[in-house]
């Protein structure tokens, strides 16, 4: 039974907070590189609030991101409209 709420529209306020605190976190360099290495384009599928997607279209590699999660997609926006 649901309770009409959307978890990660609370989710979605904390997510980017919560990984910035996780200084030893070494998945962002290894994708980073990864989708160097491969040349892209790349299809992120969870995307999130773009933590690792961002980083990846900084580094010039053209990269898509899914997410069922339109909270969590709102917050990858607003980063994208800055």
């Amino acid at each position: 039974m649901s309770t009409g709420i959307d978890p990660y529209a609370v989710l979605a306020k904390y997510y980017d907070g919560a990984y910035a605190a996780m200084k030893d976190l070494i998945d962002v360099p290894f994708y980073v590189d990864l989708a160097k290495r491969i040349g892209g384009p790349v299809l992120e599928i969870g995307c999130g609030t773009g933590r690792v997607l961002l980083p990846i279209a900084g580094a010039g590699i053209t990269i898509h991101g899914l997410d069922s999660s339109l909270a969590m997609l709102g917050i990858l926006r607003q980063k994208i409209d800055r």
